[in-house]
């Protein structure tokens, strides 16, 4: 909705869907890329694997995931995510939008990308983003592997909401 918003012209088109659900073939594009967008679908688990599926040789992403169990008010838990809601919102798409996000269990998370043939896998905690509402997180950045070097990401910033 932000992208329409704010960047659709005649030389870019952006397509309002479903990341859980892609209708494109195994493989369709060659590299995929999530900025900011996976803590905001319903089921970031079922989302990771269909980027995994549509794209050839890996995608770029990012995701706060909750470690061990917390309780926290603002949260309820349906299966392995779990749903905080801030009270906050965003306008953008002509209306306001509720800022729901949607927290994946870390070790189902982990579980589950190991079969992920394509990508690093990072973990750097260093942003504590739900710090002050008493969580802590488990961020994971998800690299292709063709494009991923170690040493030429150490100014990377590391922020699941870049």
């Amino acid at each position: 909705m932000k992208a329409k918003d704010l960047y659709s012209s005649n030389i870019a088109q952006f397509l309002l869907g479903d990341a859980s659900f892609l209708d494109y073939k195994r493989g369709y594009f060659d590299i995929g890329f999530s900025e900011s967008t996976l803590m905001f679908i319903d089921n970031p688990l079922k989302a990771l694997m269909e980027l995994d599926r549509v794209c050839k040789d890996g995608f770029f992403g990012s995701v706060y995931t909750l470690k061990n169990q917390q309780e926290s008010s603002q949260m309820s838990k349906k299966g392995d995510i779990y749903f905080l809601d801030t009270g906050a919102t965003w306008k953008y798409y002509n209306k306001i939008t509720p800022n729901e996000y949607k927290l994946p269990d870390y070790s189902k998370t982990m579980e589950l990308t190991r079969s992920f043939k394509n990508i690093v896998i990072v973990r750097n905690d260093s942003d504590q983003f739900f710090e002050p509402l008493g969580l802590q997180t488990a961020n994971l950045f998800f690299f292709p592997k063709r494009w991923y070097k170690e040493e030429k990401i150490t100014d990377f910033p590391f922020r699941p909401l870049m």
